[in-house]
């Protein structure tokens, strides 16, 4: 069983359930502040996911759930990193709705 596929997208779906609840908090705060606060915690956020990716990645081919467990593998960690501008949207939607 391979994995590979679906390991970034955990990370993107947890990133953005929790770019949604930050959203939630900045609600609370000043709105001259929303999205400055919103840009550095998308980053954080893309930074922490790729980490989190990463530690994924290990433990399935600690495991043996992928097939190809060369430095093709290093693409997989990346995804949730890119996916900060999604993060910051989301963010942004929920803090100002």
């Amino acid at each position: 069983m391979d994995l590979s596929p679906i390991v970034p997208w955990i990370t993107i779906v947890v990133g953005s359930t929790t770019s949604w609840f930050i959203g939630s908090e900045l609600k609370l705060t000043s709105s001259d502040s929303i999205f400055i606060k919103a840009i550095i915690l998308s980053v954080i956020l893309g930074l922490v996911f790729t980490f989190f990716a990463a530690l994924l990645n290990g433990i399935c081919i600690e495991i043996n759930m992928y097939i190809n467990k060369g430095e093709v593998n290093m693409e997989h960690r990346f995804h949730s990193f890119f996916a900060s501008p999604l993060f910051l949207v989301i963010t942004l939607l929920r803090a100002y709705k």
